[in-house]
């Protein structure tokens, strides 16, 4: 009677080692889940982010003159935005890990006198292979997920200045 008794203790322990691996299995797929669906909430809002800006640009850059104040909400992991003059990109999120969007180039806009305008600064941005590039940039800090820009388009001009 006594090796019976060990035996069906054995399967029970095995039964509940087996239940409790699985529970611990479904609950790091859950979170992993989770983390990945959140991961896709924040870079939806990064790209439109980058296609409500290209939209206001495009709406202002087709009228004669004008100047408005506009706010967009930006993923909580960006601390700053700079817009910089490189052939590849004309906009970078930083830290450089915050994003997983490809290069961006936002059109009509006039990035020369923007990254020379007040406010800007050398600032080093790494490359795909951590290469730092040191280029001059205008860059916004993020304030509770959300950045404020002027866009502003002169009477006369073709392309639209972005603004602190």
């Amino acid at each position: 009677m006594e090796i019976m008794g060990r035996n069906s203790q054995m399967q029970l322990s095995f039964g509940m080692i087996f239940s409790i691996i699985l529970i611990i299995f479904f609950l790091a797929f859950a979170f992993f889940g989770i983390k990945i669906f959140l991961g896709a909430s924040d870079n939806a809002r990064n790209a439109q982010f980058v296609k409500n800006l290209q939209n206001d640009i495009d709406d202002l850059w087709k009228s004669p003159q004008g100047s408005q104040e506009k706010v967009y909400d930006v993923s909580s992991k960006i601390e700053e935005i700079c817009f910089i003059e490189d052939d590849y990109e004309n906009i970078v999120f930083l830290p450089p890990e915050s994003e997983e969007l490809p290069p961006i180039i936002i059109k009509n806009i006039d990035i020369g006198n923007i990254t020379r305008s007040g406010g800007s600064e050398m600032k080093d941005f790494p490359i795909a292979d951590d290469y730092p590039r040191i280029l001059r940039a205008l860059c916004f800090g993020i304030v509770d997920e959300e950045i404020e820009l002027i866009l502003r388009k002169d009477f006369g001009k073709d392309l639209v200045l972005i603004q602190k």
